[in-house]
């Protein structure tokens, strides 16, 4: 009776055991698949793989990192060109034609309470009517509420007392400033400084948009950003820019409807000063 006594206990812990042994690997495998315990990448491993983007699917409005400007103003920045340049010589129908290396450069930059003014020489327009030696010329480019505008100046002098003067401004930009940007862009917009048109003639058209990747050196682009394309049409004359927020003008093109006068240049290299 005693070993058949022993022999039931001996059944029935056994039996506990292997049930207490039993809940144990239930707890735990409850545990390796509960979300909340288990680390971040194990639980993804658990899901359905989730489709990749690729890298130049994703586009950045503004180099942002590079300029606290839609359009760069700090003094020192450089834009370097290249590309090709016509022109008929005087008094003849002869065209020349050649590859030019172009550089635009801020020499000097002022910030005041409302706007921003930069004096700038070799200004890409500089190159619609060029011809053999022509030295680049001085410019301010003036951002206000959004917009910025392009004034050519006769003299680097000039430019900068054109500048220093624009610190009491008001309302009224000096004469011969052209709008040259109002932002934000979108594809469709027409604006100019004297009203809006009812057609794309006379005023800056943005007559697209694309995505790029540049390269250019000074930039270490790793995604794709926004490029627009603008286009002033006239009876004589059409300048088209592609411009990038945050970078400036990354191509330039002015073509003369009559005379030879061309200019098609793209941007090449980028520096901006540090700090």
């Amino acid at each position: 009776m005693r070993c058949g006594r022993s022999m039931k206990r001996f059944a029935i812990g056994l039996i506990i055991v292997l049930l207490v042994a039993a809940a144990g690997v239930i707890a735990a495998t409850a545990s390796l698949l509960d979300p909340q315990i288990l680390p971040q990448q194990s639980v993804s491993s658990l899901t359905p793989e989730q489709p990749r983007k690729l890298t130049n699917s994703k586009a950045s409005e503004s180099v942002s990192a590079l300029s606290s400007s839609q359009f760069p103003m700090e003094k020192g920045t450089t834009w370097v060109y290249e590309g090709t340049v016509k022109w008929t010589l005087e008094n003849s129908n002869q065209v020349e034609t050649k590859q030019i290396r172009w550089t635009t450069e801020i020499t000097e930059s002022f910030k005041y309470p409302e706007i921003r003014v930069a004096v700038l020489r070799g200004f890409p327009s500089d190159l619609a009517w060029y011809e053999e030696g022509k030295a680049p010329g001085t410019s301010l480019l003036i951002e206000s509420d959004n917009c910025f505008y392009y004034l050519q100046a006769k003299s680097e002098q000039e430019a900068l007392r054109l500048a220093r003067g624009l610190s009491s401004i008001t309302d009224d930009l000096p004469q011969g400033a052209e709008l040259l940007l109002d932002l934000p862009l979108r594809v469709g917009k027409r604006y100019d400084q004297f009203g809006e048109r009812d057609d794309n003639m006379y005023c800056w058209y943005v007559e697209s948009k694309s995505l790029t990747i540049p390269h250019i050196e000074g930039i270490n682009m790793q995604e794709a950003i926004t490029s627009y394309r603008l286009i002033y049409r006239s009876n004589p004359d059409h300048e088209i820019m592609d411009f990038v927020p945050g970078l400036g003008i990354v191509r330039y093109i002015y073509e003369h409807h009559g005379t030879v006068a061309f200019a098609d240049v793209r941007l090449k290299e980028f520096h901006h000063p540090v700090g």
